[in-house]
């Protein structure tokens, strides 16, 4: 992966080098960290903000961030990206994109490559059923996963839902597209 540091970061194919390859930047140009091994699999990264700050495993941006995928995007006030192991942290004013459904919240952990970690007070939005609702914690369990803590859950579309789902635990396995709640 190469970065180039400056108010946008694109990540691109790598070129075979050594991990965690830091070059550093020479008459104001930017610094390319580029990494060898299993990083070229990880695909194109895209990463925006008022402020970057970067070292050889963990990028930090701050304002206006915008972290994309070709799968997802993350917006926030504060976000980190630890580079070897593919954690995103953002703190403030998250949401997290994947096409039309959304997430947003005051905190985020999520490693790509296994799509697990954790979304704190999120409300969301999943376009295919035309749902909405929130909870305390959303936890994605792998891909496709999630478990929620202290959920709602309507597809009623009125601001104040006349109908709507409420339960201690969550599971949603999105490919065979069943939920199962407990204590509703």
């Amino acid at each position: 992966l190469q970065f180039q540091l400056s108010r946008d970061i694109d990540v691109i194919a790598p070129k075979p080098v050594a991990v965690g390859t830091l070059v550093t930047p020479a008459a104001g140009k930017p610094a390319p960290v580029q990494l060898g091994g299993d990083a070229r699999m990880r695909g194109a990264l895209f990463l925006r903000a008022d402020r970057l700050e970067g070292t050889e495993g963990r990028v930090t941006a701050e304002g206006n961030v915008e972290l994309r995928s070709r799968r997802e995007t993350v917006l926030a006030d504060k976000l980190s990206y630890a580079l070897e192991d593919q954690t995103i942290h953002g703190d403030g004013n998250v949401v997290l994109r994947r096409g039309f459904d959304w997430i947003t919240g005051p905190q985020v952990e999520y490693k790509r490559d296994t799509e697990t970690g954790f979304f704190r007070e999120p409300r969301f939005f999943v376009a295919e059923a035309g749902a909405r609702g929130d909870a305390k914690e959303i936890r994605f369990t792998g891909p496709d996963h999630y478990e929620a803590t202290d959920a709602s859950y309507t597809t009623c579309v009125a601001p104040h839902p006349d109908w709507y789902l409420r339960g201690e635990e969550l599971e949603v396995d999105n490919l065979r597209k069943v939920g199962t709640a407990r204590r509703v």
